[in-house]
């Protein structure tokens, strides 16, 4: 349900292939109750979970190279991350309670 989502995002021109791509494969590497936290993370969240260090490890938080934290106090999703969260919370596809 949630790459049909993502592939109607592209077919109504939403996304791009890329993005599109891009957002299967995350999806297919999430351990799915964790997008149910996606909207911790849309603005500056300081707790730094478990699902943000897989959220980082996914490509949808920012990180410097090593496993550096940009910013060690806090974090937020990167714009594929907005998209993702966009994607899911207009479809309705996946219920953040």
């Amino acid at each position: 349900m949630i790459m049909g989502s993502i592939y109607k995002a592209r077919l109504l021109n939403k996304i791009n292939n890329d993005e599109m791509l891009r957002l299967c494969s995350i999806v297919t590497r999430a351990f799915l109750p964790d997008l149910k936290r996606l909207p911790d993370y849309l603005e500056e969240n300081t707790k730094i979970s478990i699902e943000a260090q897989s959220f980082i490890n996914l490509g949808l938080i920012d990180n410097f190279l090593g496993g550096v934290w940009t910013n060690h106090e806090s974090c937020c999703l990167n714009d594929t991350g907005k998209l993702l969260h966009g994607i899911l919370s207009e479809s309705g596809r996946l219920q953040y309670n």
